[in-house]
């Protein structure tokens, strides 16, 4: 069984090809409602590689370990997807 949710947000900075500031919340409001954390990406070149950073930042403390493990899966889903292309 795989959780879902509804989140919502906007692009505050967007900077390509290397940098992208979002807000991130989700639509219930359930614990971390829309607008109120921010997730950050940059985007380094890295030999022939790219390396992705992301910082989610104003998470409340109950929401850590749950988004750690949806960023951690999310993350791996990328870097297969990069790695096919």
């Amino acid at each position: 069984m795989h959780d879902t949710a509804t989140v919502l947000g906007e692009y505050v900075v967007v900077e390509p090809p290397s940098r992208l500031v979002f807000t991130w919340g989700f639509e219930s409001g359930s614990g971390v409602p829309p607008g109120s954390s921010t997730g950050e990406c940059h985007l380094t070149p890295v030999a022939e590689d790219t390396l992705l950073r992301l910082v989610h930042t104003g998470l409340p403390h109950p929401a850590l370990a749950g988004h750690d493990k949806g960023w951690t899966g999310h993350l791996a889903q990328i870097a297969h997807a990069a790695e096919q292309v």
